[in-house]
């Protein structure tokens, strides 16, 4: 639709700054340039023939839609031989980035998990499907996001003390209905945006990375690593079941990734990949130190948090409707928090409280208002 709304900028009449005469935007000769970005993602279980058939058939697709909307934003017509139609796309805006978490993996192998284990297939392979994805929710169930920021003494609400001195100083009974502007624990970060109950926190000027540990000191936990990791082996090689090709890649991947920790299994092992991108956005509970106490290293109790699972959920909507919310498998050790990469959400607030689009954003909006009948007129 951009595209298509590019084109019509300079027509029509407007005044000439050399002769200060009126002349037709129409009239003059225009060249666009268009540059298409395409890749082909290798893959080992797709037949490479096939592969590159599908990629140019989606590229002719493109290039027909693409002169289809052209010609209708030009003529009212998508110039398609013996067919009198128009061509006018409609949908959202692509601001995804393609990037790869090994978050990915991990939510990729526990849906298609799901759907093979609802679908008509042998019991036995449906079995070995549900152990293995039982034992990567239970595995890839410790996982952190660590920013590091390069400004010296940048503020999070991520750190709890932080939001904790902030929630005290505004809620304590001595505190003025006017407060000092030099009073540094009310000084709310530029970086920060509240929305509801939910504190919105942009980490694009960080060093970000994904963290999944494993407490390798625990006799279960190595125990069950080893018997996911034969399990994942068994989806992505085995010969006595077809396992669909959705379902044995992200098991590969996992697999890997798993076999490499084993292969240093000491007292904790962790692995990390750090985010290359600018694009990510944390979402906090407003005030998630009133029902959090933190907790020192040395304090063996365990805080528990009821229904992970209805957090993650309600701070994911806070951020975006769909696409990959870290963490996939809600199990805080801290407090309820979740984070999305590679997406724009912070361009998305600016067009909400943008003036501008008003009319598109209310219920009465603009093409209601163009087709509403005046009353009086008709008197």
């Amino acid at each position: 639709m951009e595209v298509a709304q590019l084109i019509y900028r300079g027509r029509g009449m407007y005044t000439n700054p050399e002769t200060g005469m009126e002349v037709s935007g129409d009239d003059k000769d225009r060249r666009l340039v268009m540059l298409i970005n395409d890749f082909i993602i290798e893959r080992e279980d797709i037949d490479p023939k096939r592969l590159w058939l599908r990629q140019s058939s989606d590229l002719l697709t493109l290039l027909v839609m693409l002169r289809s909307t052209i010609h209708t934003r030009i003529k009212g017509d998508a110039g398609l031989n013996k067919n009198r139609i128009a061509f006018v796309p409609v949908g959202s805006v692509g601001d995804e980035e393609l990037l790869r978490l090994m978050s990915d993996d991990v939510l990729d192998f526990l849906r298609e998990a799901k759907i093979f284990i609802s679908d008509s297939h042998p019991q036995e392979a449906k079995a070995i499907v549900k152990k293995a994805e039982q034992l990567t929710a239970n595995i890839f169930k410790h996982f952190d996001l660590r920013g590091q920021s390069l400004e010296k003494n940048a503020k999070s609400y991520a750190n709890y003390q932080t939001l904790q001195a902030l929630t005290k100083t505004v809620s304590r009974i001595s505190s003025r209905l006017l407060p000092s502007l030099d009073n540094d624990e009310l000084k709310i970060p530029d970086n920060l945006t509240c929305i509801g109950p939910f504190w919105i926190e942009d980490w694009s000027d960080r060093q970000t990375e994904e963290i999944f540990s494993f407490e390798a000191w625990k006799a279960d936990v190595k125990q069950n690593s080893s018997r996911l990791l034969g399990s994942l082996k068994e989806i992505a090689e085995s010969k006595k079941f077809k396992f669909p090709s959705k379902l044995k890649r992200p098991a590969n991947e996992l697999y890997k990734l798993l076999s490499r920790e084993q292969e240093g299994f000491v007292i904790e092992s962790s692995t990390r990949q750090a985010l290359k991108t600018k694009n990510i956005v944390i979402g906090l509970p407003l005030d998630y130190p009133h029902f959090w106490n933190e907790q020192s290293e040395d304090d063996m109790r365990q805080q528990v948090l009821q229904d992970p699972q209805a957090w993650r959920s309600a701070l994911g909507r806070s951020l975006t409707p769909q696409g990959l919310i870290v963490p996939v498998v809600p199990h805080y050790r801290t407090f309820p928090w979740i984070a999305v990469a590679g997406r724009r959400i912070f361009t998305q607030l600016e067009t909400v409280f943008s003036d501008r689009y008003f009319m598109a954003s209310s219920e009465l909006n603009l093409l209601n208002t163009i087709l509403l009948e005046d009353e009086a007129d008709n008197k």
